[in-house]
C-alpha cells in the first residue's frame, strides 16, 4: 500500500504553483484500507470518483477543471508515465500543447 498523488500545477519556468490534486485510490475495494461511508457532500463524492479512476482519466478531469476555472496555460508537461498517443490527443483536444518524455 502507498499513496499516489497527482498534482496539477502552473509554472512560469521559475515558480511552481499547485493548482489542483488528486490522492489516487484503487477501484478494487479489497485494496483500499478504509471503506468510506457514503457522503452527502457533492465535493467529497466527486473527489472519491476521481480517486478511483485511472490516472489518465483523472489527469484530463484536473485539466478540464483548471480550464473552467480560467487558469491560463498553453502547454502541459508530464513524465513518460502519461506519454501515450491517446492521452496526448485528448489533451490537444482541450487546446493544450504537450511536452513529455517518451517511453522506450
Amino acid at each position: 500500500y502507498g499513496y499516489r498523488l497527482l498534482t496539477l500545477g502552473w509554472s512560469d519556468g521559475n515558480s511552481f504553483i499547485p493548482v489542483n490534486f488528486c490522492l489516487m485510490s484503487s477501484k478494487d475495494s479489497t485494496k483500499r484500507l478504509v471503506q468510506q461511508k457514503s457522503s452527502t457532500h457533492a465535493a467529497a463524492i466527486k473527489r472519491r470518483e476521481y480517486a478511483q479512476q485511472t490516472a489518465p482519466e483523472t489527469t484530463l478531469a484536473l485539466l478540464k477543471q483548471a480550464k473552467a476555472a480560467g487558469i491560463k496555460a498553453s502547454t502541459v508537461l508530464f513524465d513518460s508515465w502519461f506519454s501515450f498517443p491517446a492521452l496526448i490527443l485528448k489533451i490537444a483536444g482541450l487546446g493544450y500543447y504537450t511536452v513529455a518524455m517518451v517511453k522506450k
